[in-house]
């Protein structure tokens, strides 16, 4: 099971919740901490529904940055700083749309800073398109999990 806290709304926050055949989304509103909704959805064939789309666990091939990995590492280093002695790292997953736009932005594990959960999420809000994933030769909708990693100064 994975928690992911969604930090896009300005005014709420949702939980997702995976388990093997599901994924429950809780929405809530931090202004009043109250549950809004809470909505379960099924992962059928390698996909659930979301915000009107279909998206892909596991898709034939990842998305990905389209400059690569040692330019989005590089990003980070560059621009993630933090005055904590060792690195942190937060673990973030996003949903790409088969165009390669960020549709959400989760955590699905937190460095135990909201504050560091927050920025990693504004850091990947700036990186642009990203070259969505494919199944079966076809762009698609897929989650992706990626490392945010904040380095010492």
């Amino acid at each position: 099971m994975i928690l992911i806290q969604s930090l896009m709304g300005q005014s709420s926050v949702n939980y997702w919740i995976f388990s093997t055949n599901s994924i429950t989304i809780i929405k809530t509103q931090t202004d009043f901490n109250t549950i809004l909704a809470t909505e379960t959805t099924n992962i059928n064939n390698n996909t659930f529904n979301y915000n009107n789309s279909v998206i892909f666990v596991k898709p034939d091939v990842f998305a990905s940055y389209p400059q690569g990995d040692k330019v989005y590492f590089k990003l980070m280093k560059n621009q993630l700083k933090t005055v904590s002695p060792n690195r942190l790292i937060v673990t973030a997953c996003i949903v790409i749309s088969n165009t390669g736009k960020i549709e959400d932005i989760g955590i699905t594990k937190s460095c135990g800073e909201f504050e560091y959960d927050l920025k990693a999420v504004n850091f990947l809000r700036t990186l642009g398109l990203w070259t969505p994933a494919s199944h079966q030769g076809s762009s698609v909708s897929s989650l992706l999990y990626l490392p945010v990693i904040f380095y010492p100064l």
